[in-house]
């Protein structure tokens, strides 16, 4: 309970430091009247029941979540368009002399998307008000893009192994990748192949921001920034016919769009996790006598948003924590070859011991005290600290008889060895921190600051083919060709 306080307590620190710090690089800054981050737009024709245009009708615009309000005219052919809006929703109202007033409610407004509304307007009293409800999808005929978009909600409820952004757009028409990573210990990120091109062909935007070669040279989303769920407002891929401002790759194009804090203060807290108690073993560790690994990930966070000041400035932000430790890494599990006699030394590992081990399984094995060298005899009491075994572990009981190594005495039956598979689990751990801030300068100007921390440290254990500790006398019949004194001497082998 303490260590979960701990980082709750320091994931608070972190967000309101960078809030404050977001506050004065933005309250320094408004002389730029700029607008940052993706956006998209809204646009129609504006009719009446006979198809005639409807020019002048007055076009409203406004954000339900943050009270922004933006306003349009439309020309001789009752055309009008409103770009540079934030994501988000909103209301739409219509109204022009001589006709009853029209209102679309809950119109998504999405990342480079431009969508159109088409509306006929009924004559009578402006105070008179037809509200539209129909549910059809806006049409985009202005874009050829094909595209596919996921709301935050979707990313959030829809669950997947590693709660990446990536699962999910894997699956549209012509995307084509690897199954989605389970007990991985990293992000679980996975670069697709968009419409037959390379996986190292994508492009990703983080609000507005090239993002693609973030941490590699290349243009693949493995190894790349993965955002909490909580923290996006939506994940967009466009995987053919995107214009040059939104694309870079030949492959596809995957946008992520932070939230923004709105006028309503609110926020979660949420916490996953996977446990080995929860799965079946592998079949080839219960062959091999080995319980089921450690299969362990926690992950959680929350977020807060809300408005500095209502209807002007507004705030976001975020932690997560990962904590993974899993044995289910290719680089886990491990063959390795051990003398059998290991597995039948009581107490501590001393020269006595050792001996008596050996001859226990070969009396004529031509081995004494003295012959073990002290620097051998000191490597084979080393403990490991994650486990608290030796570091040359004893053999289990159903480890798998390989015969005897007959490069050590072949006259007396050489020594007894054993083969086993070893599993060490690999770890992951990342603190990710999300804080975005919008000032509201003018109707047609907002500036936006964000910023995100993520780190990536893991261990990763080398998959290494063991065979050691090895005996070798004053016999110049060692494997490795060369004349060896006689001492007990670990080697290791690729």
């Amino acid at each position: 309970m303490k260590q979960k306080e701990t980082v709750l307590s320091k994931g608070i620190r972190i967000i309101t430091m960078l809030m404050l710090l977001l506050g004065i690089g933005l309250t320094s800054s408004l002389e730029a009247y700029g607008q940052a981050g993706p956006t998209g737009s809204l646009n129609g024709r504006i009719e009446d029941q006979t198809g005639a245009s409807v020019p002048g009708a007055k076009v409203t615009i406004t954000s339900l979540d943050t009270g922004q309000t933006r306003t349009a005219t439309a020309d001789a052919e009752g055309r009008w368009s409103v770009s540079v809006l934030q994501v988000g929703t909103y209301r739409v109202s219509i109204e022009a002399q001589g006709f009853k007033r029209s209102n679309w409610d809950s119109v998504i407004v999405e990342a480079a998307v431009p969508r159109t509304l088409d509306t006929k307007m009924e004559v009578g009293e402006v105070s008179i008000e037809v509200n539209i409800t129909d549910t059809t999808p806006l049409a985009t005929p202005t874009t050829a893009t094909t595209f596919r978009q996921l709301s935050g909600q979707e990313l959030v409820q829809v669950p997947t192994s590693t709660r990446s952004f990536t699962h999910l757009l894997s699956a549209d028409a012509g995307v084509s990748s690897d199954l989605p990573p389970v007990l991985t210990n990293g992000t679980g990120n996975i670069s697709p192949s968009v419409n037959g091109t390379r996986t190292t062909s994508t492009s990703l935007t983080f609000n507005g921001v090239d993002a693609t070669n973030l941490t590699t040279n290349e243009g693949s989303l493995n190894d790349n920034i993965s955002p909490a769920p909580e923290t996006l407002s939506e994940v967009k891929l466009q995987t053919s016919l995107y214009d040059a401002s939104t694309g870079r790759s030949g492959g596809g194009n995957f946008q992520l769009v932070t939230r923004s804090g709105s006028n309503r203060i609110s926020g979660s807290a949420y916490h996953y996790f996977q446990n080995e108690a929860l799965n079946a073993n592998e079949f080839f560790f219960n062959r091999d006598g080995i319980d089921r690994p450690k299969a362990r990930r926690n992950e959680g966070g929350f977020t807060i948003g809300g408005p500095a000041i209502k209807d002007k400035f507004f705030y976001f932000g975020g932690y997560q924590f990962t904590r993974a430790n899993t044995g289910f890494v290719p680089t886990a599990s491990s063959i390795t070859v051990l003398p059998a006699a290991l597995g039948l030394i009581n107490g501590q590992r001393t020269a006595a011991n050792v001996v008596a081990a050996f001859k226990q399984l070969n009396a004529n094995f031509p081995l004494t005290e003295a012959q073990i060298s002290p620097i051998s005899l000191a490597i084979l009491n080393i403990r490991n600290p994650a486990t608290g075994d030796f570091l040359v572990p004893a053999p289990r009981a159903n480890a798998q008889s390989v015969g005897n190594d007959t490069t050590v005495s072949p006259w007396t039956g050489g020594n007894p060895l054993v083969r086993q598979r070893n599993v060490f689990p690999a770890r992951f751990e990342q603190d990710q921190v999300t804080t975005k801030l919008d000032y509201q300068v003018s109707e047609a100007n907002r500036l936006s600051g964000t910023f995100f921390f993520a780190n990536f440290p893991g261990s990763i254990r080398f998959r290494i083919l063991h065979r050691w500790p090895r005996l070798s006398r004053c016999d110049g019949t060692t494997g490795t060709g060369r004349w060896q004194s006689p001492t007990f001497t670990p080697s290791a082998r690729q």
